[in-house]
């Protein structure tokens, strides 16, 4: 009598793996897709979004056309420099706030290598991609002659908009543009990371990202408030 085996097939273990696949690019490689996503965006945003024509809206009141065109010009010849120190920029981003993790572990004796906070913060921010993606195509849909500085601070889903901060001091934005799907987005990747690690509780993991994050947005504020002052 043939007889048929009770596991499913293994089709499914072959789907399922493919899937997971993404998930086991190394740390460099997601650093690299990473800079390789925000340099396509920064690049549409200076061609597409800020024209001549939208500096000539934001700043007609302030300057003369002429000094317009001349700010202008002296903005796209620097615009190369800007896409040379986005590794370096995107770099010192995540080391920061892999250090900022990893602090408190090692407080604790608590042995996670550097190398793998790196990749799960680099992991963790390609939600920002989608952030600036939303961005840009709110953006792009905006003519030019009607293109305001609220337009261009504006931060999809963040409870600014919900509580109509729009025309606040910067350092009062800045701080509830923290919260926003996106950013808890970033950091429930974060804990489920460090999670992941086996080296955590899932309690002390959120307690460590949470102590992260609110350095990072205190920091943040305070500097913007200073440079408001100043």
């Amino acid at each position: 009598m043939t007889t048929f085996p009770l596991h499913p097939p293994r089709l499914f273990s072959l789907r399922r793996g493919f899937f997971l696949q993404p998930l086991q690019l190394k740390g460099w490689h997601l650093f690299l897709l990473l800079v390789a996503c925000e340099a396509l965006l920064t690049w549409f945003y200076q061609s597409r979004i800020l024209t001549r024509e939208v500096y000539h809206t934001l700043l007609q009141a302030q300057l003369d056309a002429q000094r317009i065109d001349a700010l202008f010009d002296l903005l796209q010849r620097m615009s190369l420099w800007g896409f040379a120190t986005i590794p370096l920029i995107i770099g010192l981003r995540i080391m920061l706030v892999a250090s900022l993790l990893q602090l408190p572990l090692v407080l604790r004796f608590i042995d996670i290598p550097f190398r793998q906070l790196f990749r799960i913060v680099t992991f963790s921010s390609l939600i920002f991609i989608l952030l600036e993606g939303v961005r840009l195509l709110r953006l792009s849909g905006i003519p030019a002659e009607q293109l305001t500085q609220a337009d261009l601070n504006w931060m999809p889903l963040a409870l600014t908009s919900l509580l109509q901060l729009e025309m606040a001091t910067a350092s009062v934005q800045g701080f509830f543009n923290h919260f926003n799907l996106f950013e808890v987005s970033w950091l429930v990747f974060l804990y489920f990371g460090l999670s992941r690690t086996g080296q955590l509780r899932k309690r002390d993991a959120g307690l460590v990202v949470l102590v992260m994050w609110t350095v990072v947005v205190l920091f943040q504020w305070g500097l913007t408030l200073y440079m408001e002052r100043m």
